[in-house]
């Protein structure tokens, strides 16, 4: 018995469905279900939404199921991409919209661009990045999503445009079945295939709006669809890079209607689409971050095409918003913040938060709080931190908070210079054991400070210079003399040592011979006689020593800050 166009579409729905319930998804623990983003008469629409863990903002799918306009809703069909989405660190919608034929054309369509301008206008309460927007949809929901990104306007623009198995031409698609079926009748009120009928359908291709300019597409299609031919997607690519457009096309071989039943094929289309996705929607806020950050004195520095490094010699131009966008460039490895950087705070400190695989990041004037430092933590990769000048006026503030960064498990490198900081500050970087590598200079912290540094295990390193010097014409109470080889000579494990800014006796430089592994001593500016390093050279004859004589300027500058 021959199956008309209806039986078919019925019974390929009928598979779908049970496909899907019998390899039914884990349920997604965050998921926020039916909420409404609009209302149509006596009908709620209403979606159902996962945003992932973190501060965000996230690049964000709409989701928008199949069912021949006549059935589904929004956890049907299009499920099997919940968990890779989820995985992926992608905050996600899925929507239901109004069904034919009690609704026609074009209230699905409208549907779609009501939940994408609700998206939008909720922005901040989801986390929702919205210049990293990406329509996917199913079957119908194909149709539906094309037919949304052929024709956007400015609230309802997005950046990408995901179609699977979509019938993207319904002329092409009735003379394949040689009726018009269900779908039609219901969706568009047609009856007879005539010259009126032809037109209607015309009207509401997606195929008939292509033109230039059009965000990248992505057509995902089994090669042996009987439902939706494989010919759609085919010439849809061809029109769209006619025009110049990106439409890219993964062909599921063997695939017929629904990806419920690809897992048979062991496809792995679900990482294909997240890889795109990834390239992308990064490569879209990549080139608007570059042009922004460009204008405001960025030196930036792009590897494979992505933005991996920014350098500010002047930051103080940067605020929130500037943040935010530095906050996008999720492939940052480097990030140098000099020149006045009073606009991170620890209110904005949190946009950068997203930076996972960020490995150096450099700070000047920073105004964040010790609670405020915690927030951190988030940049997991972290190798090596500065900060300089960090602080400076905020009430309260010791350095203690320091403590919270021994949750980064990689962080090696930690420079501390010109700040309020003090004791307490030295023993909460003592808590940072993982250590390796620890300069400060020009802080609050006193001898009894100094000593905490015999708690790193593993120190390699050390940068010690003396204490902020006081401004008021009383005289100091000295960080580095003579006496702070008590705590110097505690270090075992020291390597490298560099001293700044201070006058010590030949005597006392000799006990680094305590220091087994000692390779390296520089002297910067040190009151101390040739003679004497000629001495200290004997006395250390593995170690390396770098110094220079005092100038006359630097002299008098070395007495006045140590009075």
């Amino acid at each position: 018995m021959k199956l008309t166009f209806t039986a078919m579409l019925f019974l390929t729905l009928l598979s779908l469905s049970a496909i899907s319930a019998d390899a039914a998804e884990p349920a997604i623990p965050a998921l926020k279900t039916d909420i409404e983003f609009g209302k149509v008469g006596d009908v709620s629409l209403t979606l159902d939404a996962f945003v992932p863990d973190g501060a965000g903002p996230f690049p964000t799918c709409i989701l928008v199921h199949g069912g021949g306009f006549v059935r589904g809703d929004k956890q049907s069909y299009i499920k099997p991409l919940f968990e890779p989405l989820s995985k992926a660190g992608f905050a996600w919608f899925t929507i239901n919209y109004r069904l034919a034929p009690q609704h026609r054309w074009p209230a699905c369509a409208e549907d779609v661009e009501t939940a994408i301008r609700w998206v939008k206008s909720h922005a901040k309460e989801y986390k929702v990045d919205i210049s990293r927007i990406a329509l996917i949809g199913e079957s119908a929901g194909g149709h539906l999503v094309s037919w949304v990104g052929t024709r956007a306007k400015e609230d309802t623009r997005v950046a990408a445009v995901v179609p699977f198995y979509a019938p993207h031409d319904l002329e092409l698609q009735v003379k394949h079945r040689n009726m018009l079926g269900e779908s039609m009748t219901a969706l568009l009120g047609l009856t007879v295939l005539n010259d009126d009928a032809w037109k209607r359908l015309r009207e509401v291709s997606p195929s008939s709006f292509v033109h230039k300019e059009m965000p990248p597409f992505l057509l995902i299609h089994g090669d042996k669809d009987p439902t939706v031919p494989f010919e759609q997607s085919a010439r849809f690519q061809k029109q769209m890079k006619d025009l110049g457009n990106q439409c890219d096309l993964i062909t599921i071989p063997e695939g017929v209607h629904g990806m419920g039943g690809w897992d048979k094929l062991n496809s792995d289309y679900r990482e294909q689409l997240v890889a795109w996705l990834k390239t992308t929607l990064k490569a879209k806020v990549d080139a608007s971050a570059t042009a922004a950050l460009t204008d405001l004195g960025a030196q930036l520095t792009h590897t494979d095409g992505v933005v991996t490094k920014v350098s500010f010699k002047d930051c103080s131009k940067l605020g929130d918003a500037e943040f935010r966008l530095i906050g996008q460039l999720k492939e940052l490895k480097s990030l140098t913040l000099y020149g006045q950087c009073k606009g991170l705070t620890d209110e904005s400190l949190p946009h950068l938060s997203g930076l996972t695989k960020l490995e150096e990041l450099g700070t000047d004037g920073i105004q964040v709080s010790d609670a405020g430092l915690a927030k951190l933590t988030a940049l997991t990769n972290l190798r090596s931190l500065s900060f300089f000048h960090p602080s400076f006026g905020m009430k309260g503030f010791d350095g203690s908070g320091f403590a919270a960064l021994k949750a980064l498990p990689k962080l090696e490198r930690l420079t501390i210079a010109g700040t309020p900081f003090n004791d307490k500050g030295m023993a909460a970087v003592a808590e940072i054991k993982q250590l390796r590598d620890f300069r400060t200079w020009h802080t609050y912290q006193t001898p009894a400070g100094n000593e905490s540094l015999a708690k790193v295990p593993e120190l390699k390193s050390l940068w010690l210079g003396q204490r902020l010097r006081r401004y008021d014409g009383g005289s100091n109470a000295l960080s580095l003399d003579d006496s702070t080889f008590d705590a110097l000579t505690k270090l075992k494990t020291l390597e490298s040592l560099t001293l700044d800014e201070a006058r010590l006796s030949l005597a006392a430089l000799q006990r680094l011979k305590d220091l087994p592994r000692l390779k390296k001593l520089e002297l910067r500016r040190i009151d101390i006689s040739e003679a004497d390093i000629v001495a200290l050279k004997t006395s250390l004859s593995a170690v390396m020593i770098d110094w220079k004589p005092l100038t006359n300027d630097e002299r008098t500058k070395l007495e006045a800050f140590l009075k």
